[in-house]
């Protein structure tokens, strides 16, 4: 069984301020849709995903258009709330192996697309096999004005479905590169399909330091909803 993966080759974040050169072709090579919640939460705890329709949440229609002239993986992303007649502006960022992001112009993406960027790389979860491992990338979410470094460590759980199916749990922070210089630990879980290349579920949990509300706390759920790349 092999699925068409969405990967890039490799290339290293240019924190430029001009957005990378798209694909020749318009047509996206690959289409997927998740339906998102965002909500704040009080403290992090491991959960399955959470509510998928009413407030605060809405569905993401992600194309991956194909690979830009340095070697990275360009995909258009855009949200639908559930309460608006139409949806929001779409963005267009380019992805790294690592996780790595370049959004070279506004709009940025909003807090679910943040999420799920990273997890779309190439070598996001190449060391399943080894159990646990590392990712550090750099991401640029608006023509250089709002950069962020992160350093995860992550661990495989277990796996379902012969092995196809693994669940990871991942935890570490992020940091404003320059202006306020913002903090923030990250913690999530996943589920990841390894024959698809793609998250199926992520829960993930973002507490701001120092945290001065409940409010700083925010949570971010993710199910896939289709893949035009499923062949089951």
């Amino acid at each position: 069984m092999k699925h068409a993966r969405i990967f890039a080759a490799g290339a290293t974040l240019a924190l430029a301020s001009t957005l990378f050169a798209a694909p020749a072709s318009a047509a996206p090579e690959r289409h997927l849709q998740y339906a998102f919640s965002t909500y704040p939460t009080r403290r992090v705890a491991p959960a399955n995903v959470g509510i998928v329709d009413g407030p605060g949440t809405g569905v993401m229609n992600v194309d991956v258009l194909g690979l830009a002239s340095d070697g990275g993986l360009v995909v258009q992303m855009q949200d639908q709330w559930w309460y608006t007649i139409r949806p929001l502006q779409s963005r267009t960022c380019e992805v790294f192996p690592n996780g790595g992001t370049n959004c070279g112009v506004f709009p940025s993406p909003t807090v679910a697309e943040r999420v799920l960027l990273p997890l779309l790389a190439r070598d996001y979860f190449a060391g399943i096999s080894n159990g646990t491992w590392t990712q550090k990338y750099l991401a640029n979410l608006g023509d250089g004005l709002f950069v962020y470094s992160a350093d995860f460590n992550l661990n495989a759980l277990g796996t379902s479905d012969d092995g196809r199916i693994v669940k990871i749990a991942s935890q570490g922070s992020i940091a404003q590169v320059g202006g306020r210089y913002r903090k923030a630990s990250d913690t999530a879980w996943v589920t990841y399909d390894k024959v698809a290349g793609v998250p199926l579920t992520v829960h993930d949990v973002v507490q701001a330091t120092p945290n001065n509300s409940v409010f700083s706390s925010v949570s971010v759920d993710l199910q896939m909803r289709s893949d035009s790349a499923a062949t089951r």
